[in-house]
């Protein structure tokens, strides 16, 4: 006989394999049981059992519901305080050991988890690949607004509906940088007060990248294309992705937004790491967990890279995913810094349009050290 003592929490290994050749197996998990609603669209949930822990998301903006106020025992499982939002909801009775994993110790790990599948695989031994969950564009919140730049008391907003814009990052990966790719993906990504996503702009720039008259001024081309988008929303930084040759693509975008005085910067961010996995562990989590909106033109443009694309392949139509994913793992960035107008039409003062984001002010601090 030989006994194996381990974890069987990935699906290659060794234990997943004398399991599945009929050894005996004695597997304590860290819930013994478990019911999990992929999207939450009722407020009543139906469950085989009484749960003792009901989560809600996963990854940073997961939640450990608190029964009394976030929902309430019915006789056929729970009914939701609020309404829900297409969010995962997974329900647990029977821990194992519940004087190590109390409930802070319980928010704290599933917040730490970056994907559906890690936690499985982690906490519930499930022999699961981490990569293996697809990207459901039905799960994205859908909206039309526009931000719109307000001057309140002498300070700038940028509000997004009833939403005040803290951040934003603008990522451009160029076409010229892939080896199978014949767009360079512009995505834009805003986030709020609350930590909301907004997936606001998908852009494919298509032509050549810079365009030149006969004395080699710069006046077109894709790159004139980001500045519009600059220019929109009032950015000061533009992250570029300079993976093989796409190294030359910021010194013309520089020149470009010198042309068109506009106070914004470029970043040079190579990509590095495993592609599918930082799509999956940047788009995932908050995509789960009702913190991802897009806008409508967003939505219809990546509908379909979001419902084909597999992690398990290396090459495939991701270039949306690819930009966004970094510009959500990019998140918070520093933006603002241009002459505007305001709501009612009058140019915004210098101190109330050189930040829009908030910050902490200035402070006099006396420190006695005697």
């Amino acid at each position: 006989r030989a006994l194996y003592v381990g974890t069987p929490h990935t699906h290659d290994s060794l234990y997943a394999e004398q399991i599945e050749a009929g050894a005996d197996a004695l597997v304590i998990r860290l819930f013994e049981r478990e019911h999990r609603t992929e999207q939450t669209t009722a407020q009543d949930v139906a469950l085989p059992f009484v749960p003792q822990y009901v989560f809600e998301g996963i990854g940073k903006h997961a939640r450990l519901l608190q029964e009394g106020s976030d929902y309430v025992r019915t006789a056929a499982g729970i009914r939701l305080s609020d309404a829900p939002r297409g969010t995962v909801l997974d329900c647990y009775a029977g821990c194992a050991w519940p004087e190590r994993f109390d409930r802070a110790e319980l928010a704290q790990r599933r917040r730490k988890c970056r994907t559906l599948n890690e936690w499985d695989s982690q906490y519930q031994l499930h022999s699961k690949p981490v990569t293996q969950v697809r990207l459901d564009p039905a799960s994205l919140i859908v909206y039309d607004d526009e931000p719109e730049l307000r001057e309140v008391n002498g300070q700038a907003f940028l509000l997004l509906g009833g939403a005040r814009v803290m951040s934003a990052t603008l990522r451009l990966d160029p076409a010229s940088g892939k080896l199978n790719s014949d767009i360079s993906a512009l995505c834009l990504v805003l986030q709020d007060e609350a930590g909301n996503l907004y997936w606001h702009r998908a852009i494919a720039l298509t032509g050549e990248l810079a365009e030149s008259d006969d004395d080699g001024a710069l006046h077109g081309g894709q790159v004139d294309q980001v500045c519009d988008v600059v220019a929109q929303f009032y950015l000061s930084r533009v992250d570029v992705e300079t993976n093989g040759i796409g190294g030359h693509v910021p010194a013309i975008l520089r020149a470009a937004l010198k042309r068109r005085r506009l106070p914004c910067g470029v970043r040079e961010t190579p990509a590095s790491g495993n592609k599918n996995r930082a799509i999956l562990e940047a788009i995932e989590p908050p995509l789960r967990s009702g913190y991802l909106w897009a806008h409508s033109s967003v939505e219809a443009t990546v509908r379909q890279q979001m419902r084909d694309w597999n992690p398990a392949v290396r090459e495939q139509p991701d270039d949306y995913l690819d930009a966004a994913a970094r510009a959500i793992l990019s998140e918070p960035a520093r933006i603002g810094s241009r002459v505007a107008e305001g709501k009612s039409g009058q140019i915004l003062p210098r101190a109330a349009r050189d930040d829009w984001r908030p910050n902490g002010g200035v402070h006099e601090v006396e420190l006695d050290l005697s």
